[in-house]
């Protein structure tokens, strides 16, 4: 999910990182919550 690549990109190596699938409404959605948190 495009959204959680900067924490990727930050993990440790051989950090267990799982993957689930979802929609794209809801990759969407997780995006604009993700960006909408950074606001004060």
């Amino acid at each position: 999910m495009h959204a959680d690549l900067d924490l990727i990109a930050q993990s440790l190596p051989h950090t267990k990182t799982r993957f689930v699938s979802v929609t794209v409404d809801q990759a969407i959605e997780a995006r604009m919550q993700k960006k909408g948190a950074g606001r004060t």
